[in-house]
This record gives C-alpha cells, structure tokens and sequence, in this order.
C-alpha cells in the first residue's frame, strides 16, 4: 500500500517557487484548492471557530496604543488559541 501524501508535497507552486495561493495572477478556484491542501484538518476547523472577541478584548495604553486584556487571553486559554 503506498504512503499517504502529505498535504505540503501535494500543494503546487508556482514557476517563481512560491506557494499557488499566494499569486494573485492564479485562478481563484486553484488557489483555494492549492491552500486548502496545505491546511492542517486542526487548521481547518480553526477557520470554523473564528470568534469575535470585540473591545473588551482590547485596552487603550497611556501612550494611545493598544493591549490584549486578560478576558482575551482568558477566552484563548478557554478555547485552546484563537482560530486557526
């Protein structure tokens, strides 16, 4: 019986040695399955898992930048990450 193919050997690239799905100039069907053959079956179910975490995710800094807040990292500690 022959080895499984892993997902990376599987994927194409193309003529400038970058992965498929990154060209823009390729068909959005080959890239789509291009990149859906290098995820991860984790990966993909991650995509599935997107949450919305909205400003209570966030805090304003002094300097007018932003932080992650503990309810943040609490829910990805919850979850096991965030998405994929």
């Amino acid at each position: 019986m022959p080895k499984p193919e892993r997902a990376a050997e599987r994927a194409e690239h193309t003529q400038a040695g970058r992965p498929l799905y990154r060209d823009p100039e390729a068909p959005v069907d080959a890239r789509v399955h291009d990149l859906l053959a290098r995820m991860s079956l984790r990966e993909k179910v991650g995509q599935l898992n997107q949450r919305m975490y909205g400003w209570d995710a966030y805090r304003r800094t002094s300097d007018g930048g932003y932080e992650l807040t503990d309810a943040l990292y609490a829910e990805t500690d919850r979850f096991e990450g965030l998405g994929a």
